[in-house]
């Protein structure tokens, strides 16, 4: 099913998304951390690439990394890593930069992103870590 964004300059159509690349590694020994924010220390990294194909196809892959640390024990509880991508073909490309292409590409992606962070962190054994909703305007202004 393909989703189309109007815009006065831009049709953006997303022709797939896809799980680039998916790593979680649970730390903890024999299901005994319990999981709790205040006694730890979680990182959160979200990058954004934007990837041409040709003159109207583009990729954005987001790269998200979450480490979460024992704050009293300094030791990894877990550690996961995913690149989620989405491929789009953006119709007038030639009328709207880079940035807007790339993240707009972004925002229609990250929920299921988020999605799959919350399942498989609920999933190795933790709350289900659910992302906020990230500004990726990336245009100029």
């Amino acid at each position: 099913m393909n989703k189309i964004i109007n815009d006065e300059t831009s049709n953006l159509i997303i022709l797939n998304q896809y799980i680039k690349d998916l790593s979680y590694e649970n730390f903890q020994k024999n299901g005994t951390h319990n999981f709790d924010a205040k006694e730890n220390n979680t990182n959160i990294e979200i990058n954004v690439i934007h990837e041409p194909y040709g003159e109207v196809n583009f990729g954005v892959n987001i790269k998200i990394t979450i480490n979460c640390k024992s704050k009293k024990e300094k030791n990894t509880i877990f550690h996961l890593e995913l690149d989620y991508y989405g491929l789009f073909k953006a119709e007038n490309a030639n009328l709207v930069d880079k940035n807007y292409l790339t993240s707009e590409g972004a925002r229609i992606i990250f929920p299921f992103a988020r999605s799959i962070i919350a399942s498989v962190t609920q999933n190795g054994g933790f709350m289900p870590i659910i992302l906020d909703n990230v500004n990726f305007n990336l245009t100029k202004g």
